[in-house]
């Protein structure tokens, strides 16, 4: 069955027998590409099957996105240890109330009030479920604990809401000093997180620097924080770095800010000739997007 389960309507899963379910979990929990209505069916059936989740225990190690068709509530009643969250961590597409609860029940289980009680350790472990600790809590982790677990807070930091990642890049700031004196290793340990420091800090980020930052980053900075980028930034982005602009971003920029955008995209798809026919349709398509956004600067 595998990824061709996705065809399976809400009724389809539903339908399932008991038995039948509980054979295909494994393989049902290993797709990723389920819509919110079909995780849904999955945790509806799942709760008919193995009962209520506060029962479920171990199942949730093999579970997989099945888990994440439960309600925020659901969450609330389970016992979650930190190995459930090192395994539901890996998982995409989380929704923001989902990481929350899952934050909450495993912290009081385990009498974590604030940031302060958090280990490193622990930080390390929770992959994606650290974008459920709140800005507060956050402001309160020591920047020893943030330090080593630096590189997995930058890798889930793209499942985190605006002002949660804001809050872990302000404890980046804290604890690694001003952006100008980091070097390229601490931007790509850090990840995902720089795109949270705000447009000042972004615009002090040297080519060198900014050579660092992935497509996953790129798209994560806020649009208002993205026109904080100078011209000479602008040019020194890679195609694959500007091809993850989206329009909104375009929105803010003005017209000495496209036109780079528009000349190093028309240049890389002259260049380009033989590149993958993807990249040059999403050349293609980012041209006359920006194309458009400087039309409307303009008219």
């Amino acid at each position: 069955m595998g990824d061709q389960a996705v065809v399976l309507s809400e009724q389809d899963i539903a339908g399932l027998g008991d038995q039948e379910f509980s054979l295909c979990a494994d393989v049902l929990g290993a797709v990723q590409d389920w819509s919110p209505a079909q995780k849904a069916a999955l945790a509806d059936k799942a709760k008919l099957v193995w009962g209520e989740p506060s029962t479920w225990g171990d199942v949730l190690l093999s579970a997989g996105s099945i888990v994440q068709g439960l309600e925020p509530i659901d969450f609330l009643v389970m016992n979650i240890t930190l190995r459930h969250l090192e395994v539901l961590g890996q998982l995409d597409n989380w929704a923001p109330k989902q990481l929350d609860t899952m934050a909450i029940r495993w912290m009081a289980l385990n009498g974590i009030t604030s940031g302060t009680n958090i280990l490193g350790g622990q930080l390390q472990q929770m992959g994606a479920v650290v974008c459920g600790l709140g800005p507060h809590f956050i402001s309160s982790v020591s920047e020893s604990a943030y330090r080593q677990a630096m590189a997995e807070i930058g890798e889930a930091g793209k499942w985190c809401i605006q002002e949660v990642l804001e809050a872990w890049a302000g404890l980046a700031l804290r604890s690694l000093g001003p952006v100008t004196s980091w070097l390229q290793a601490d931007l790509a340990t850090v990840g995902t997180v720089i795109a949270g420091c705000g447009g000042l800090c972004l615009s002090q980020l040297s080519p060198s620097q900014l050579s660092v930052l992935d497509p996953d980053t790129m798209a994560l900075i806020p649009p208002e924080d993205f026109a904080a980028l100078t011209v000479l930034q602008l040019e020194s982005l890679s195609t694959q770095q500007l091809l993850a602009i989206k329009p909104e971003q375009l929105e803010f920029l003005n017209g000495s800010q496209l036109d780079v955008i528009i000349k190093k995209l028309t240049i890389s798809g002259d260049n380009d000739k033989g590149a993958a026919s993807d990249m040059r349709m999403a050349v293609s398509l980012l041209l006359t997007t920006v194309a458009g956004s400087l039309a409307m600067l303009n008219g």
